[in-house]
């Protein structure tokens, strides 16, 4: 499946092709869905990929993403396992500045 984005008459970036095997009837019925929205199979999955990227993981509800939990979100023990972590990776001389640390617990 090829799919290339133009503005202006001009190729965006650069473009690769994405081969999937799915299922027959999943595809039907998510092309029958997606015309009805004036979408075709490309371009959702484009802005599906897109996403992805975006959120830095599934753009839906999962436990799969890579952001880490707010701090809020975490227990005691969730809390001192990634102080403890933390505290190891200093003493290899490895680590990052306090705010960037900060910054990504938002």
């Amino acid at each position: 499946m090829n799919y290339t984005v133009k503005q202006n008459g001009v190729d965006s970036m650069e473009k690769t092709t994405l081969s999937v095997k799915i299922d027959k009837d999943l595809k039907q019925q998510a092309e029958y869905i997606l015309s009805e929205l004036g979408l075709n199979l490309p371009t959702a999955i484009n802005i599906f990929l897109r996403a992805v990227v975006r959120h830095g993981g599934l753009p839906f509800g999962t436990d799969y993403s890579l952001k880490p939990p707010a701090l809020e979100q975490m227990n005691k023990l969730e809390i001192d396992a990634k102080l403890k972590e933390g505290f190891a990776s200093m003493s290899k001389g490895k680590g990052q500045p306090a705010s960037e640390f900060f910054d990504g617990l938002n």
